[in-house]
């Protein structure tokens, strides 16, 4: 069923449908783009003709815009600006620069500062290492945490961890384990190091305590068997399961430390 017109175009006066959405949205209303481009060229404003300050380029604009810009081209306004003097820090010698944004006074300067290298030592592992001075600017640097490697990042996140709701509320359980999730009993195999969450001292017992977000999809199987090659008997608890099941998980972390009378 063909749709009535309810409108007239702007230009032509050709009868058109647009809904009233968009005739309450619009201020004109055309039946094609090219009637739009004919409205528009007609109610377009005379330009006005300037010229650079800097070069003399002839620039036809209107004269709102005639008003801002003064230059034909981002270059003209650079080289046009007035620039102070500054020190370079390389050779201390004083000149203007050419761009805004240069630092040095020659790419001798520049290649310079990008050859200054300190030597400082790895917050991990405590090798001795060369980095750029410039590294030195952000968060980590400025805290002395830098790192001459990946591996040595990352086994720091895992030393530096501490002690979480869950580990707190299951030691507050179990009193007689010792919390050692800060790295503080490093247990390495083939596969790389591994820090438990407890272990019993004087023993070979270690208690694995998981949350179920972060450890979501992990077989407690694995971490066991890793664990027992390097000749500790591992127990795995889910959050889960602590959380809900309290009474049972207590019988049978005690039945695995082998203190059934505690």
């Amino acid at each position: 069923m063909p749709v009535k017109p309810n409108t007239v175009c702007a230009h032509c006066g050709a009868p058109v449908y647009r809904t009233p959405k968009r005739i309450a949205a619009s201020e004109v209303i055309c039946c094609s783009t090219a009637c739009k481009a004919e409205l528009m060229r007609g109610e377009r404003v005379e330009r006005v003709e300037t010229h650079c300050l800097f070069c003399g380029t002839s620039i036809k604009q209107s004269p709102e815009r005639a008003v801002q810009r003064q230059y034909c081209s981002h270059r003209c306004y650079l080289d046009h600006v007035k620039r102070d003097a500054q020190i370079c820090p390389i050779c201390s010698i004083e000149f203007v620069p050419d761009e805004v944004g240069i630092v040095y006074c020659s790419k001798k300067c520049g290649a310079a500062a990008r050859k200054n290298r300190v030597v400082i030592q790895c917050h991990q592992c405590e090798k001795m290492i060369e980095r750029p001075a410039s590294q030195f600017k952000t968060k980590n640097h400025k805290t002395g945490r830098i790192f001459c490697s990946r591996e040595c990042r990352y086994t720091f996140m895992l030393v530096s961890k501490s002690i979480n709701g869950l580990e707190s509320d299951f030691l507050a359980e179990f009193p007689m384990l010792k919390f050692t999730g800060d790295g503080r009993f490093p247990v390495n195999d083939d596969e790389g190091v591994m820090f438990p969450d407890f272990v019993l001292p004087y023993t070979n017992k270690i208690i694995e305590v998981w949350g179920d977000y972060w450890h979501e999809g992990e077989i407690p199987q694995h971490r066991i068997d890793r664990l027992a090659r390097a000749g500790y008997d591992t127990m795995v608890v889910w959050e889960s399961e602590f959380r809900y099941s309290t009474d049972k998980v207590r019988v049978e972390v005690l039945a695995f430390l082998e203190m059934q009378g505690t």
